[in-house]
C-alpha cells in the first residue's frame, strides 16, 4: 500500500500499522510499502499473500499481482477481497458497468470526511489480470450482508435482503 496519497493517508497508514503491531505482540515484520514497487521479500518466500480491500485503489494490477505471485511459494495461496464490481454502477446509477472507471465517493467515518478514490473494473477484467498474472482462481464468494452486520452500512434498499 502506497501511503503517499496524502497527509491524511499516510497517518491512516501508519495508525493501522501502530495498532497492528500492539495486536500482535510478537514482533511481526509489518511494513508500508508501494505495490507500484518490487516487493521487499524474496522469491518463494510466503505460503500465503493477503489482500482485503486493496487492490480496487490501484489502477493497474499487472505489476503487484505479479509481485505477489513471486513472493509466494509453490501452491502457495492468495487470499482477498474486492469490491464486488457491482457496487459502482449500484452506487453511481446509470454508469456503464463493461468500462473500467476511476471514481471518488464522498464518506463520512465517525464524523471524519474522507474522499476514497478506487477503480471500477467489470468482473472479466478482474478474472483477467489474475490469469494474466499467473495466479489460478480456485473459488470465488458472492456471500451476502453477514447477519450480524450493522444496519449501518447497509445501503437501505438492500437491508431487506438475504443475509449469512
Amino acid at each position: 500500500m502506497s501511503p503517499g496519497g496524502g497527509s491524511s493517508t499516510t497517518v491512516a497508514v501508519l495508525v493501522i500499522i501502530d495498532l497492528t503491531r500492539v495486536r500482535l505482540q510478537y514482533g511481526a515484520d509489518l511494513r508500508v510499502t508501494d505495490l507500484g514497487q518490487k516487493l521487499p521479500y524474496e522469491t518463494n518466500s510466503f505460503d500465503d499473500a493477503i489482500a482485503s480491500l486493496v487492490l480496487h485503489y490501484l489502477e493497474d494490477w499487472t505489476g503487484p499481482l505479479a509481485e505477489i505471485r513471486r513472493v509466494l511459494k509453490p501452491g502457495g495461496r492468495h487470499l482477498l477481497s474486492l469490491n464486488h464490481p457491482i457496487q459502482y454502477p449500484w452506487n453511481h446509477p446509470g454508469k456503464d458497468y463493461f468500462q473500467r472507471v476511476q471514481y471518488t465517493d464522498e464518506l463520512s467515518f465517525t464524523g471524519q470526511a474522507a474522499s476514497p478514490t478506487s477503480w471500477h473494473r467489470p468482473l472479466r477484467e478482474t478474472m483477467t489480470a489474475f490469469l494474466e498474472a499467473g495466479i489460478s482462481v480456485y473459488q470465488g464468494w458472492d456471500p451476502p450482508y453477514s447477519k450480524y452486520a450493522s444496519k449501518k452500512i447497509i445501503p437501505e434498499r438492500y437491508e431487506n435482503g438475504p443475509r449469512s
